[in-house]
Formats: C-alpha cells, sequence, structure tokens
C-alpha cells in the first residue's frame, strides 16, 4: 500500500483525512503508524501548508525589494495575531496574521538571526539569537532592543519557559537561563 498526496486531503490505504491534527487523532485512536522513512506526513503538510498561503506583501518583500536574502526562522505570537521570522538580511521582521502584512523590521543584529520566540505571556516582547553570539529582547510595538547580550558561541536557539520568566537560550556547547 502506498500513500499518496492527492489535493488537501492525505490519503492513507483508503482512508482520507484533512488536517494534520485529525491525521494524528485517527493514527493515535487506532493504533496505526505510519512509516516514517518516506515522510509522507511531513510532505503533505508542507504541501497543504504552501498551498493556503495568501501573503502577497510576504512574498513581494522577498522577490521585489530584494532585501530578504534568506528567511530561517519563524514563531507565532501566544495571542496568535503575529508573527516573526529571522532573515539573513540581519533583521528579525514582524507579520501580522493571517493577512501577512509586515509591521516592523527589527535590525541591529551583527549577523544573520538564527532563532526567535514571542514571549508566552506578552506578545509585545520578542527574544532573538544570532550566529554574531548575541541574544536580544524586542518590544515588538516600538521596535526597541531593550537587552542583549554577547555569548561565547552562535545562539541556536532560544525558547521561554511558560511562565515567561526565564529565557532558555543554546550557544555552542552550553544551554544558559537568562
Amino acid at each position: 500500500m502506498r500513500d499518496v498526496v492527492m489535493n488537501d486531503t492525505f490519503c492513507w490505504g483508503d482512508e482520507r483525512v484533512a488536517s494534520v491534527h485529525e491525521f494524528v487523532r485517527d493514527r493515535e485512536r487506532r493504533g496505526k503508524r505510519m512509516r516514517d522513512g518516506e515522510g509522507q506526513m511531513q510532505e503533505w503538510a508542507e504541501g497543504v501548508t504552501l498551498e493556503g498561503l495568501t501573503w502577497g506583501d510576504y512574498v513581494a518583500l522577498d522577490r521585489n525589494a530584494g532585501l530578504v536574502r534568506s528567511t530561517i526562522s519563524l514563531a507565532f505570537s501566544a495571542d496568535g495575531k503575529l508573527f516573526a521570522s529571522t532573515h539573513g538580511d540581519h533583521s528579525v521582521k514582524i507579520f501580522s496574521y493571517p493577512d501577512g502584512t509586515q509591521m516592523r523590521s527589527l535590525e541591529g543584529h551583527p549577523r544573520t538571526p538564527w532563532t526567535v520566540q514571542f514571549h508566552p505571556q506578552d506578545s509585545t516582547y520578542l527574544a532573538s539569537g544570532c550566529l554574531g553570539y548575541e541574544c536580544r529582547i524586542w518590544n515588538v510595538e516600538t521596535g526597541a532592543c531593550l537587552r542583549k547580550y554577547k555569548f561565547g558561541a552562535s545562539i541556536s536557539c532560544v525558547s521561554f519557559h511558560p511562565d515567561g520568566d526565564i529565557l532558555a537560550i543554546t550557544s555552542g556547547r552550553k544551554f544558559l537561563f537568562w
């Protein structure tokens, strides 16, 4: 039996499901497992997501303005109204969701930001970390860098504790709590 992707429905044998959530829920309920080596779930999820994107402003910025060399990471705000993405032009860009309108560009990292995360309790605040060994805390509304700290290696991940009081940072072979 071979899995196929058709339109926005994932087909697994004779079964069809319309969302990742439905697929996982049904798989858990029925005890079925998907073959991990073939990556059908990932391909289906990516395909459905890409088909649904209609954010002309974001595409226009990338394609026509020449400002974005690459997109590295993305995070949604806890309230789901914003998302932030990191870019090869050393910026973090803030967009509204679902229309994709760019709200702000956060500038100042010395090298490409590799990771970004909104504060879990207050979407006004955002953390980002870059290849230039630097972690920054931003005010999303004003675009101001509130704090920055230089570490001894590139920042590969930032993650807030759910209560929002601690920012975990991975840098080199270390993890740090700020």
